[in-house]
């Protein structure tokens, strides 16, 4: 520290100010009601599925917001791409199918062009999945790149990326930047809007800004900044705080959680594994697996191969679906051959879908047990049906 810094009082109410001011604004914004949202409310917002979907109708020319190419010209001029050419026809398709049955979230695809866009908001990569998109699209569609939307600028994995060129074949795009700014852009020259068509616009910005970690209010946020610069040390201080956050990798919280638990403290009929997908794998009775993706992001619960016949299969994962459903849980659509999915589990196991990777740090190192419990009592359920 320089002898300046050393020579300044340090101000050991700085934290509690910095809450003070940020309770202070959330007490306000809950009278006023702004921060209402229904896909807040429906648990939604967080939703990879949804957000894709709300983004795609936006972006479709043939959909009823009467906006014509207006809102996919935008998009493509904040991408870095060509807008609409002449007698260009554009499509836009979620979950658009490859040939190994992967799907790419989104697609714009014309007669002359076609665009693949994968979407990552809290889920973790597949293995040689950007690379698999881009050698599909471009062997079949003569496609130049693929897009990887993330909340902030973030490289897919080493294992999702292959040998992709970053700014040639990988481009990077986030919802921070572009589509944040797309949605602004969008919201311009609304006279024609209809009341719901704003909404949804809203909507999806307080959904992004809500993953982003962003806060809107520009006077709390000048509230903020006046306490930070109070003096020299709060403001190195704040500095360390945003550089530690940055530094940590939910993989790494995750992995290390993971080798913290041990077997004796699940129960004698689990068993715990290490994937190298970020798979947590709890083994029950050598019938059932229950995988946790990557700091609970989702769960996937499959057969044992060749334990149960189809028609045992088809009525275990009826009941445990129809339980599960009961006990607030978004259930996927069977596959027979594989199993079901459940999306909205940060909820039960960690309090909250939006969850920072600072907050993870917390939660994995002073609530440990509680998850374990949590975990014990989810494996409990699966266990009794």
């Amino acid at each position: 520290m320089s002898e300046m810094g050393l020579k300044m009082e340090y101000n050991l109410d700085f934290l509690e100010n910095i809450y003070s001011i940020l309770n202070k604004y959330k007490e306000k914004e809950n009278k006023s009601g702004n921060n209402i949202s229904i896909l807040k409310i429906s648990g939604k917002d967080h939703d990879e599925v949804v957000v894709c979907r709300l983004i795609a109708f936006l972006l479709n020319p043939k959909e009823n917001h009467n906006q014509d190419v207006k809102f996919l010209n935008l998009f493509l001029e904040e991408i870095g791409e060509e807008t609409i050419q002449q007698n260009e026809n554009f499509d836009v398709i979620t979950e658009f199918p490859t040939d190994q049955g992967r799907r790419i979230d989104i697609v714009l695809k014309s007669n002359k062009r076609f665009i693949p866009i994968e979407v990552k908001i809290y889920a973790s990569d597949q293995k040689e999945q950007c690379v698999h998109y881009y050698n599909y699209s471009h062997s079949n569609y003569n496609a130049e790149k693929v897009f990887y939307l993330t909340p902030y600028e973030h490289m897919p994995d080493e294992s999702s990326k292959g040998d992709l060129k970053l700014g040639e074949t990988l481009k990077l795009i986030t919802f921070k930047e572009q589509i944040l700014n797309w949605l602004e852009n969008c919201e311009k020259d609304n006279s024609d809007y209809t009341p719901m068509l704003l909404e949804l616009i809203r909507e999806l910005k307080i959904a992004i800004r809500k993953f982003c970690g962003l806060v809107e209010n520009k006077e709390m946020n000048e509230e903020l900044l006046k306490e930070i610069l109070k003096n020299e040390n709060n403001l190195e201080a704040a500095k360390a705080i945003c550089s530690a956050e940055k530094s940590i990798n939910p993989n790494d919280l995750w992995k290390n959680f993971c080798n913290n638990i041990e077997q004796k403290t699940i129960g004698g009929w689990h068993e715990f594994e290490q994937h190298e997908k970020n798979t947590l794998t709890v083994h029950i009775e050598d019938e059932i697996e229950v995988d946790f993706t990557e700091c609970f992001n989702s769960l996937f619960i499959t057969c044992t191969e060749d334990v149960f016949s189809e028609t045992q299969k088809q009525e275990l994962f009826e009941k445990l679906r129809k339980k599960l459903t009961e006990a607030k849980f978004e259930c996927g659509d069977i596959d027979l051959t594989r199993g079901f999915n459940i999306s909205n589990t940060k909820e039960f196991f960690l309090d909250n879908a939006s969850v920072s990777p600072l907050d993870l740090y917390f939660i994995f190192i002073y609530k440990k047990e509680q998850i374990i419990e949590r975990i014990k009592a989810f494996i409990s359920l699966i266990y009794e049906i």
